[in-house]
């Protein structure tokens, strides 16, 4: 009867804590059993047993998520060895659909947590930056299967995104500033362009390259222009984050 209860004040605390119901969370633990081979804790390797997950071209950047102590809430930098069943739900949240029953502050907040843990991804060294080398990583990888599109196009239409965030976040730029990256602030700003223009898609209306005075940002010619504004990283991250929830549905 005791261990009934105590099993039982654990699931209300998960639920308090995660947003799942009871059932949900029954099935997530299913789920976090087969992963683990029945084990109390996931470490990285157990991931392999997700054959599905070989064919995201961004592997590594999805692992890596479950184990990043800013996602599980516990640092501001480094990777955990292990997770637990609470750690793992608390990765899985972040991907729980929004609560129609919300208010707007809730709504705002639940979709800012969403946002912080997509940022998490791509800013690998966790020094609050998505810097261009990082942002390199994030299209050549999303691009990696596309045979029509060379890694030297992949990088120039990630510089040119980037070129874009300058422009917005910054402004007009010296000939020898350097903009060091996207800033989490920098990624919740509003875009300039509609988000119907989707990558690698619909052409964008021309625009003012005013950042063109940083030397290490520069775009190709004959290269798809990537959507103007902050629209376009956000938009490449979000296809990545799209890339990722399709494969967390499906398969955990």
């Amino acid at each position: 009867m005791g261990a009934a209860h105590s099993a039982s004040e654990e699931v209300r605390e998960l639920e308090g804590k995660t947003g799942f119901s009871s059932d949900q969370i029954e099935q997530l633990h299913r789920r976090f059993k087969q992963l683990s081979g029945d084990q109390p804790t996931i470490r990285k390797e157990n991931f392999n047993n997700v054959p599905d997950l070989e064919l995201n071209p961004i592997r590594s950047k999805i692992v890596r998520a479950f184990f990043d102590n800013r996602n599980l809430r516990k640092g501001s930098s480094g990777l955990a060895d292990e997770i637990n069943f609470e750690d793992f739900l608390t990765i899985m949240s972040y991907f729980r659909p929004i609560d129609t029953t919300m208010d707007e502050e809730q709504v705002q907040l639940c979709r800012k947590e969403k946002l912080r843990f997509l940022f998490h991804m791509y800013d690998s060294d966790s020094d609050g930056r998505i810097t261009l080398e990082e942002y390199r990583n994030v299209v050549e990888e999303l691009l990696s299967g596309n045979p029509h599109i060379e890694k030297e196009s992949a990088r120039s239409i990630a510089d040119g995104a980037m070129m874009e965030a300058a422009s917005v976040c910054v402004g007009q730029m010296e000939p020898d500033q350097v903009y060091e990256g996207i800033t989490f602030d920098d990624f919740l700003k509003k875009p300039l362009c509609a988000s119907r223009h989707l990558f690698l898609g619909t052409p964008c209306p021309p625009n003012k390259e005013s950042a063109s005075g940083c030397g290490r940002v520069t775009v190709a010619e004959n290269v798809p222009r990537p959507p103007c504004g902050l629209g376009a990283h956000r938009t490449v991250l979000a296809r990545a984050a799209w890339l990722s929830l399709q494969m967390l549905r499906a398969t955990l």
